[in-house]
């Protein structure tokens, strides 16, 4: 190959190599080269949630409507566990039934020693006195801490039927404010609401009927240690003078 032909083949590929900058970008065509980066911007779609208190604030409404009620419903399970925790009346109403049983036994064999006994020994008489009027001291240690526990109680019922009230009243926020919603939020049903309140209803029922059982053996049992401590005392008085 002669060297005119070798150079002529130099520029053709020269020429060629070179369109596609040219294309690209000339200085004197006025054209503008792209960025090498581009950068996207999006604007963050609202949820199906927002979207809909946007479009109707009722909505937001009754959604905070739902989380008050949520939240009633929680304190009124905790106020109910409270109570039924709280609740230990049975160690101390057996208490005061033992210390009250024991009491009349003692009394009784005080008074068999002191009038069935020949001869009559006034040490023995003297000794199931002391010990029949030990026993109503049982029976009054009893009744305090059972007086303590009933106490609580009351103060945790009370807390129960607040509560209680505070969950009707949000049911009724939120009714209201689920009325002319055509498209409501996800809430807690009034069936639910009405289900835990039925509940609640007979748990505490159950606890205020051990108060009041609790209540009435305690009274009950103050006077029999009054009379059995009255009648320790007459039994020495009378077969043990002096």
């Amino acid at each position: 190959m002669s060297r005119a032909q070798a150079l002529k083949g130099v520029a053709v590929t020269a020429a060629v190599v070179a369109l596609p900058i040219a294309g690209c970008s000339s200085p004197t065509d006025g054209a503008t080269a792209p960025s090498s980066t581009a950068t996207s911007t999006t604007s963050p779609s609202p949820s199906a949630s927002e979207a809909a208190a946007t479009a109707d604030p009722r909505v937001a409404a009754a959604a905070a409507a739902n989380v008050k009620l949520t939240d009633a419903l929680y304190k009124l399970t905790e106020a109910l566990k409270k109570a039924e925790t709280d609740n230990k009346l049975a160690e101390p109403r057996k208490r005061m039934a033992d210390a009250t049983s024991n009491a009349r036994s003692l009394v009784k064999k005080q008074r068999f020693a002191a009038y069935k006994t020949s001869p009559r020994n006034c040490a023995t008489v003297r000794s199931l006195g002391s010990q029949a009027r030990s026993a109503t001291v049982g029976i009054a240690s009893a009744r305090s801490d059972i007086e303590h526990q009933v106490a609580t109680l009351r103060l945790d019922l009370a807390s129960v039927d607040v509560a209680a009230k505070r969950v009707s009243t949000d049911r009724a926020q939120l009714t209201a404010a689920l009325k002319g919603l055509g498209t409501p939020p996800p809430t807690v049903s009034s069936a639910d609401v009405s289900a835990a309140l039925a509940d609640a209803a007979q748990r505490r029922k159950d606890i205020q009927s051990a108060v009041s059982a609790v209540s009435a053996a305690s009274a009950d049992a103050q006077k029999v240690s009054g009379t059995i401590a009255g009648q320790a005392y007459q039994i020495i008085a009378k077969a043990c003078p002096g």
